[in-house]
């Protein structure tokens, strides 16, 4: 029998992981270029940010452990380069991960 409190829970929405993305990155001290409504999801992390391939795997590991997901990082690392794409993903595997549970 299907739980449907447990499938019908929204998962975060993209506002928030934008903005968990966003106080990762003054954590590090990454001075951003503008401030966060300029914060946008065609925000390159290497080209706009330039942020290293190191600094990447960290913001995933904190989402991860701050959303309670798992990237498979072989696989997807290389495609999230930019805020929109890692707000998407990021979305997409806790509710996944709600729909598991």
């Amino acid at each position: 029998m299907l739980n449907w409190r447990k499938i019908l829970i929204p998962a975060a929405p993209k506002p928030t992981i934008k903005k968990t993305i966003f106080h990762f990155l003054q954590q590090k001290q990454i001075i951003l270029p503008n401030p966060l409504k300029n914060f946008s999801d065609l925000t390159d992390f290497k080209k706009d940010l330039g942020l290293e391939s190191l600094d990447v795997v960290e913001m995933i590991l904190f989402l991860e452990q701050r959303y309670k997901i798992n990237f498979d990082q072989a696989t997807h690392i290389p495609c999230l380069n930019t805020v929109g794409a890692l707000c998407d993903f990021t979305n997409a595997l806790i509710q996944r991960e709600t729909c598991l549970r």
